[in-house]
């Protein structure tokens, strides 16, 4: 049967579709290993705190104009050279209030790094210890993002599938409706 050929700006958008789909994917699968960082995979940077500052910003959103405020909990130790950061989309965060003054009050800090992260300026923060207790437990931050994993997978296999409809209709039909 005779197929007519398809228009640039139609192939354009249909690959489009593809091209978000497997960046969905991606997304979902680094989330996904994040979700999945074991514990055995951090080490930890020992010292004392030498600065501690909450700071808020605000952003608003070209598509719907609101206002979006988050929340910065920024510290550093004695002895290490990184920038340890903490973000929460809350204008004010009480999570990191009781953080920053736990630390301000600890003697000693302990703070859980991945060890590919070693060498980072700025390395992602799975849990903080003083000698006191627990600021931030691993689990909090292994389940902080798990919903993002189940949107991005779902957005991004529903854009492929998408596509495939769109390219091959006839295939499509014949494999889901006969």
């Amino acid at each position: 049967m005779f197929k007519p050929k398809l228009e640039y700006n139609t192939l354009v958008r249909q690959f489009l579709l593809l091209f978000v789909g497997i960046l969905m994917i991606i997304i979902a699968v680094s989330e996904l290993i994040v979700s999945f960082t074991p514990k055995s995979s951090l080490i930890p940077i020992k010292g004392t705190v030498r600065y501690t500052d909450i700071y808020n910003t605000t952003a608003r959103t070209s598509r719907t104009g609101k206002t979006q405020y988050i929340s910065n909990l920024v510290f550093y130790i004695n002895q290490s050279r990184k920038e340890f950061k903490l973000v929460d989309h809350e204008k004010y965060s009480e999570k990191h209030r009781e953080i920053a003054r736990g630390l301000n009050q600890a003697d000693s800090v302990t703070i859980w790094i991945k060890k590919s992260e070693v060498k980072n300026y700025n390395p992602e923060v799975f849990g903080i210890d003083t000698d006191r207790k627990t600021l931030l437990s691993f689990e909090e931050v292994k389940t902080e993002n798990g919903y993002l994993f189940i949107f991005t997978s779902l957005l991004g296999m529903i854009s492929i599938l998408y596509f495939f409809y769109l390219r091959y209709p006839e295939k499509f039909k014949k494999l889901f409706y006969d």
